[in-house]
């Protein structure tokens, strides 16, 4: 389940089971389903001043980044403190 709140400031995956949260998205961030329903493509400005595009199956797996070539790093944002 997601949720966003007004001024689009927060994107968050509910556990629908748990209640836990885990942020999505915050301001400066693009966040949609993808035309087949099967991953969440991310897009964000990095610190670096390059944008990044990320996308998480819905399955369950890492998300991944696909603008870093050959390394895949999870992003900051899906981590849990």
């Amino acid at each position: 389940m997601h949720r966003s709140f007004e001024g689009g400031d927060l994107v968050e995956r509910i556990d629908p089971q748990t209640g836990e949260s885990t942020v999505l998205a915050t301001r400066d961030t693009f966040l949609a389903l993808d035309p087949r329903g099967r991953a969440l493509v991310y897009v964000a400005k990095a610190a670096r001043g390059q944008i990044d595009l990320w996308v998480a199956r819905l399955d369950g797996s890492p998300p991944f980044r696909l603008t870093d070539g050959a390394r895949v790093e999870e992003h900051p944002l899906w981590k849990r403190p």
